[in-house]
């Protein structure tokens, strides 16, 4: 039997030498039971792994497709193939076996009759190929290959959106760590704020004695006050009173001293807390960031859904109609 690919009304043939199938674009003339032409892949077979084979078959058929070039489904078709085993499952379920001269052509390819004996891939080959030429045209076969394509990146968008998640839950922990350590350093921030305050006034006290033991009074900093009163001498710290002729000595740099050395300590140790909480801030605009490419990755994700939707909902109605044509021309 030759089936008609444009319009041509399908004939039965009884001479098994006589079979052939023609098509400008999508396959090469097959006679007397077809050839295998898989001599690049037969080659490459002992040096790449099942998986690798198939997707270079796959990507050989699709660059074949999209070329334009003369290629057959009976030279490029592979079990290995995902895009050759997806079209021929596509078709086999829309045609659910129902129509007479899908039943001719797997009983004649059951019998043998129209390929080489003893060559299993051929007749996959074979069936695969009548069936696809006959279905479906290029344009077709290219948007159901699409399909497939976006299918896969669907499939593996809930693995990528899963790992997404996770780290958004660490991310999540780490915040609520930070906003504790943030909650702990405010605290020993306060603490350190009233100790200081309490320096300051013990500073200014004594820089008032200082002053009124010169009977001078000039306003200066607190660095400035702290550098005055480390600088002076025991003698300037020696007090007389009249009325008693004991000395009273009053010396305070070496505490003076200890104490500037610990206010400097605090200061390094709140700016080392002021830039944890700067990190803390940054983290949490990086979340915000990821939670808002999660929305962005969901959104894309739906419309990917509905685009292949809508091809295959057009690629399947195009199928309905030309098995509509095929089964009038055949009755």
């Amino acid at each position: 039997m030759r089936m008609g690919v444009r319009g041509e009304a399908p004939q039965i043939c009884g001479e098994v030498e006589r079979l052939s199938r023609r098509c400008e674009w999508w396959s090469s003339t097959v006679e007397n039971g077809g050839q295998l032409r898989s001599a690049s892949f037969s080659q490459n077979r002992n040096v790449l792994n099942p998986q690798e084979q198939g997707e270079a078959e796959q990507r050989t058929l699709a660059a074949a497709l999209v070329g334009g070039k003369d290629a057959t489904v009976v030279e490029f078709y592979s079990p290995k193939c995902r895009l050759c085993n997806s079209l021929l499952g596509f078709v086999m379920e829309m045609e659910n076996r129902n129509s007479n001269w899908l039943n001719i052509f797997m009983a004649d390819a059951e019998n043998n009759k129209w390929l080489p004996e003893d060559n299993v891939e051929a007749e996959k080959s074979f069936n695969f190929s009548n069936v696809v030429l006959l279905l479906l045209s290029p344009s077709e076969i290219m948007q159901y290959w699409r399909a497939e394509k976006a299918r896969e990146k669907v499939e593996l968008m809930p693995q990528e959106l899963n790992k997404s998640q996770i780290r958004v839950e660490e991310l999540t922990n780490d915040l609520l760590e930070e906003k504790e350590l943030t909650k702990s350093i405010r605290i020993d921030l306060e603490k350190y704020e009233k100790q200081n305050e309490a320096f300051k006034e013990v500073i200014d006290k004594f820089y008032h004695i200082r002053q009124c033991s010169l009977s001078s009074f000039t306003d200066a900093s607190l660095e400035e006050k702290c550098e005055c009163l480390m600088h002076n001498s025991d003698e300037m710290w020696r007090f007389q009173n009249d009325e008693d002729t004991s000395t009273s000595n009053y010396i305070i740099q070496n505490s003076l001293e200890a104490e500037i050395v610990n206010l400097r300590e605090g200061v390094v140790n709140l700016q080392n807390k002021l830039q944890v909480i700067l990190a803390a801030k940054n983290i949490k605009e990086r979340i915000l960031a990821l939670q808002h490419n999660h929305s962005q990755y969901k959104i894309n994700i739906t419309d990917l859904l509905g685009e292949g939707y809508s091809e295959l909902k057009s690629l399947n109605d195009a199928v309905l109609e030309k098995m509509r044509q095929l089964e009038t021309m055949y009755l």
